[in-house]
C-alpha cells in the first residue's frame, strides 16, 4: 500500500473523497471563530426567558424593552392598502377596496355604532380589538422581553429599511480591511434579528397574532358586508380577511427579500477584495504540508503563514455568515389562517434531504432548514473539488511516482481556487432552498410609500432654531455647510429624487427665546409656529443648531475608533416632551435618561429619522438607548460589539476634551451622569 508521502492517484483521491476534518481539528477553528464575534450568536443574551420568569441580565449596556412582534404600525399600513389596493411590494390587489370613510366610519368605530343585529352588542371598534391582540394590558400574553439592540434591527428590518445607508457604510469606512469585523458584525445583527424571529416560541406567537386578528377582521366582514347589501344599491362584499392574508404574505416577502438581498450583496462586496489579497499574496517561503489525513491541529495548519490564515479566517467569517443568512432569514406562514399550507414533505423526502444528495426543499422548520443546507454544503463542495482534485491528481503523479504538486500547498493561486469553488458551492445551495433573487420594482417601501402623489411635503421637513451668536457671515457659512452635508443622501435608492427634492430645513432665529427659556423656550414658541395654515414640517420634532452643532462642522472632533462616530451633528427635540410626561411615559423604563433631547448625525435626518417618523416605527425618546450609549450622546444608528468596545476605551479622553470645548449645561449635566456609568464600564 502507498505511504502518505508517495500514494498513487487512485488513493490519494480515494483518501480525499472519505476524508472527513476530525473534531479536533474543528474545535479550534470554531474556538478562533467565536473569539473573533463576527458570526451571527449569543441571541439568547438578548432575549428574556418569560417561561422560566429568571431576573433580567445585570449587563450595564442592555436596556431591556417590551417588543409587540407584530410591529403595532403595520395595522395602518394594512388599512391604507384596503383603501388604496398598494401592496407593500409595490403590485396591486385584486380584491374589491374599501373608501377611506369605510376605515373611518365602520372598522374605527364601535360596533355599536353602526353594525346590525347581534354585532352592535359588542363595545368595541374592530381596530381597537385588533390593537389589543398585538399587544395590550387586555392582551398581554404574546408580548415579549428584548434587549433595545434587537429591537432596533428587528424593528428597522420590519419596515424593510436597509440596516446602513450606502453613505454611513462609507463614513464608517466598512470596505477597509480593519473594520471588517465591524461590518461582519452589523451583517450579523440582520440575521439575528429573523432568528429571534424564527425562534418556536416567538414564531408561534406571532402567528398566533395574525390569527387573532384575523379572526377579528372575519367578524368585522360579517357586519360590514351586510350594511352594503342592504344599501340601496347594494354594494359588492369585501374579502377583508383575504386582504389580511395577501398584505402579511407581500409584506413578509419584502421584508425577507429586502434583508437577504442586502446581507448577501454586502458579503459578496466584502469577500471579493479578501479574495484578491488571498490570491495575490504569496508567502517568503514554500511550506511543505503534513501527513495526510493530517493528525493534529498543527498538522492541519502547518503549510500556511499568519497573512493567510487572517484571510482565511475572513472568509469563513463571510461563508458562516452567508450561510446563515440563507437559512435563517425567512418568515415562514405555516399555519397563518388564509395562507396555504407548505407542501407536505413525507418521510422519504426527510430523509433524502437529509444526507444532502438532493437539491434542498423549503422547510418552515428553521432546524430542518439548517441541518439540510450544512449537509447539502458539504456535498455540493464535495462534488465540485471533485474535478479540482482530479486534475491536480493527473499533475501531482509521475511516472516515477514521486508526489510533485504542481503549485506550492501554501501558493496564493491554489488558495484562491479552493474559496472560490466553496463560494460557488455555497450560490448553489442558497439558490436551491431560496430561488432567484427577489426584487420588488427596484424601490424600498418606504421610499415608493413617501413617493405616492397624495403624500404632503410636510413628511420631509424640520424647522431649525438657531441659538448661537457670532457674525452673520459666520452664520451662513455653517448653514450651507450643513445643508450641503444633510442633503447628501440616498444616492444609491432608486425613486429617491423626489423625496430628496421635498427635505427642505425651515431655519428660524431663536436666541430671544433660547436666552429667555432655553429649550422650554423653544418648544413654546414652536406651539405657535405649527399652528399657522401654511406649516408643512414635522409637528412633533424641531431641530436645534447649538454651539456644538456649529463646531461640529467648524471644529470637528478627530476620527473616531471606528471610523464614522464623530461626525457633524444636530440636536432633535421633541416638541412635546415635559418632565411630568416623561415620568408618565414607557420612556422612563425603556430610555432612561431621556430627557427630551437628542443629538443625532446629519447625515440621518431624512433616511432615518424622517423614514422613522414617517412610518411611525421610533421616536425620539425609542432611539435614546442608542445614543445615549456613544461617549457624546449622539444617535449614530445600529450600534455593534466593536463600536462599542472602542466608546469604552475611548470614553474618558474624549469626554475630558468634549466637555472643555463644547456643550450646554443640559449636555454637561448628561455627559456627567453618563460618566458615572462609563467609569463603571470600563472598571
Amino acid at each position: 500500500m502507498a505511504n502518505n508521502r508517495n500514494p498513487d492517484a487512485s488513493d490519494l483521491m480515494s483518501q480525499l473523497q472519505r476524508f472527513k476534518v476530525p473534531d479536533y481539528i474543528r474545535e479550534p477553528i470554531r474556538e478562533s471563530a467565536q473569539e473573533r464575534g463576527n458570526t451571527p450568536h449569543g441571541l439568547e443574551e438578548h432575549m428574556f426567558d418569560k417561561t422560566s420568569w429568571l431576573p433580567r441580565p445585570r449587563d450595564p449596556n442592555k436596556v431591556w424593552i417590551v417588543d409587540r412582534i407584530l410591529e403595532p404600525q403595520t395595522i395602518m399600513r394594512y388599512m391604507e392598502y384596503m383603501v388604496t389596493g398598494d401592496l407593500p411590494s409595490g403590485k396591486k390587489t385584486s380584491f374589491p377596496l374599501l373608501q377611506a370613510e369605510d376605515i373611518n366610519h365602520k372598522l374605527a368605530e364601535p360596533y355599536a355604532s353602526w353594525a346590525p343585529t347581534p354585532f352592535n352588542a359588542m363595545p368595541d371598534a374592530c381596530s381597537r380589538q385588533v390593537m389589543d391582540h398585538i399587544g395590550s394590558y387586555d392582551d398581554e400574553a404574546r408580548l415579549q422581553i428584548v434587549s433595545k439592540d434587537l429591537h432596533a434591527m428587528k424593528s428597522r428590518l420590519w419596515e424593510a429599511m436597509v440596516p446602513l445607508s450606502e453613505r454611513r457604510w462609507r463614513e464608517k469606512k466598512l470596505d477597509e480591511t480593519e473594520n471588517f469585523s465591524v461590518a461582519c458584525q452589523l451583517m450579523s445583527w440582520v440575521v439575528n434579528a429573523f432568528r429571534y424571529l424564527n425562534t418556536p416560541r416567538i414564531k408561534a406567537d406571532l402567528r398566533e397574532t395574525y390569527n387573532l386578528i384575523h379572526g377579528k377582521l372575519e367578524t368585522f366582514a360579517t357586519a360590514f358586508n351586510l350594511v352594503r347589501a342592504a344599501e340601496e344599491p347594494p354594494r359588492e362584499a369585501v374579502n377583508v380577511t383575504g386582504m389580511w392574508a395577501e398584505f402579511m404574505q407581500d409584506h413578509y416577502e419584502v421584508v425577507v427579500s429586502s434583508a437577504h438581498n442586502w446581507v448577501t450583496e454586502h458579503v459578496d462586496r466584502l469577500r471579493t477584495p479578501v479574495l484578491d489579497r488571498l490570491g495575490s499574496y504569496e508567502p517568503d517561503e514554500e511550506r511543505e504540508g503534513g501527513p495526510f489525513p493530517p493528525t493534529t491541529s498543527e498538522d492541519f495548519a502547518r503549510p500556511y503563514d499568519d497573512v493567510q490564515w487572517g484571510l482565511t479566517n475572513q472568509l469563513h467569517d463571510l461563508v458562516e455568515i452567508q450561510a446563515q443568512a440563507d437559512y435563517v432569514i425567512f418568515l415562514p406562514m405555516d399555519g397563518y389562517k388564509g395562507v396555504p399550507p407548505p407542501a407536505e414533505q413525507n418521510t422519504t423526502q426527510d430523509a433524502e434531504q437529509a444526507t444532502g444528495a438532493h437539491p434542498l426543499v423549503f422547510s418552515p422548520d428553521i432546524e430542518k432548514r439548517r441541518e439540510r443546507y450544512v449537509m447539502r454544503l458539504k456535498m455540493v463542495s464535495r462534488e465540485m473539488m471533485k474535478g479540482l482534485m482530479q486534475r491536480l491528481m493527473l499533475q501531482a503523479v509521475t511516472g516515477n511516482g514521486e508526489y510533485e504538486p504542481p503549485l506550492p500547498v501554501n501558493s496564493g493561486e491554489s488558495l484562491r481556487e479552493t474559496s472560490e469553488q466553496q463560494v460557488r458551492a455555497q450560490k448553489q445551495a442558497g439558490l436551491e432552498l431560496r430561488g432567484e433573487k427577489v426584487v420588488h420594482d427596484g424601490k424600498l417601501k418606504w421610499v415608493r410609500s413617501m413617493s405616492r402623489p397624495d403624500t404632503k411635503t410636510w413628511h420631509f421637513g424640520f424647522v431649525v432654531y438657531r441659538v448661537t451668536g457670532g457674525s452673520d457671515e459666520e452664520w451662513e457659512e455653517f448653514k450651507t455647510q450643513l445643508e450641503g452635508d444633510a442633503a447628501h443622501w440616498g444616492g444609491e435608492l432608486e425613486g429617491a429624487e423626489a423625496i430628496r427634492e421635498d427635505s427642505r430645513l425651515h431655519w428660524i432665529d431663536g436666541r430671544e427665546q433660547w436666552a429667555e427659556g432655553g429649550i422650554d423656550g423653544l418648544r413654546r414658541h414652536f406651539g405657535t409656529v405649527v399652528e399657522a395654515e401654511d406649516f408643512n414640517f414635522w409637528d412633533s420634532i424641531f431641530l436645534v443648531a447649538d454651539e456644538q452643532t456649529v463646531q461640529s462642522y467648524t471644529d470637528p472632533l478627530p476620527e473616531s475608533v471606528p471610523p464614522g462616530d464623530n461626525l457633524p451633528s444636530i440636536l432633535a427635540v421633541d416638541a412635546v416632551f415635559t418632565e411630568e410626561s416623561g415620568d408618565e411615559s414607557e420612556s422612563v423604563s425603556e430610555s432612561p435618561g431621556f430627557n427630551g433631547e437628542m443629538r443625532i448625525l446629519t447625515s440621518l435626518l431624512w433616511d432615518e429619522l424622517s423614514v422613522f417618523l414617517y412610518q411611525d416605527t421610533y421616536r425620539l425618546f425609542e432611539m435614546w438607548p442608542l445614543a445615549s450609549r456613544h461617549p457624546r450622546g449622539v444617535y449614530t444608528g445600529p450600534i455593534t460589539a466593536a463600536q462599542e468596545e472602542n466608546w469604552r476605551l475611548l470614553y474618558q479622553q474624549l469626554k475630558k476634551d468634549a466637555l472643555k470645548r463644547h456643550g450646554t449645561g443640559r449636555d454637561q449635566q448628561r455627559a456627567a451622569a453618563a460618566d458615572g456609568n462609563a467609569s463603571g464600564q470600563v472598571e
